[in-house]
């Protein structure tokens, strides 16, 4: 695999290039602009469903901290769509659900059988969600699913 500074990007190529050159400069250090002041990425999307007017509705914000386990919706079948964007514009509730990305949850039958089950979604990184079915009982006494449990999506975005 080639070097992603060497590679032909055009712009990025040529900066790169422009900061090097330049008397005195060192290696180029890539930091990106949304880490907070702790040095933390936030995570960049909102999670959410398609409503009955097949708009995006968001059920999980900004609000929601990494590795928390937040209520998303009750698990009624073996699969679900989770849909995610960056749009801010999707807390309106009138952002059409077709410009939304979406990743496909398959739970297996003894998951997805649970009486009273809802699906929780922690955030774990910038780009990935775990999610786990129980109960709210379960999750109040006892918040470390075990493992095997656990669903893991990668957004890709």
């Amino acid at each position: 695999m080639q070097n992603f500074e060497t590679m032909r990007t055009g712009k990025t190529g040529v900066a790169f290039g422009l900061i090097r050159s330049r008397d005195g400069a060192g290696d180029v250090h890539i930091i990106p602009y949304e880490a907070d002041a702790s040095g933390e990425i936030p995570f960049p999307y909102l999670l959410g469903i398609k409503s009955r007017k097949d708009n995006f509705e968001c059920l999980i914000g900004e609000n929601v901290t990494y590795g928390t386990w937040a209520e998303f919706r009750r698990c009624h079948s073996d699969e679900m769509d989770i849909y995610y964007t960056k749009e801010a514009r999707a807390h309106l509730g009138t952002m059409p659900i077709s410009d939304a990305s979406y990743e496909n949850l398959f739970i297996e039958e003894d998951h997805a059988g649970i009486d009273d089950g809802y699906v929780f979604i922690r955030k774990i990184d910038p780009t990935t969600i775990e999610c786990v079915v129980a109960t709210h009982d379960e999750m109040r006494k006892n918040p470390n699913v075990d493992a095997s449990r656990i669903y893991k999506l990668t957004l890709k975005g």
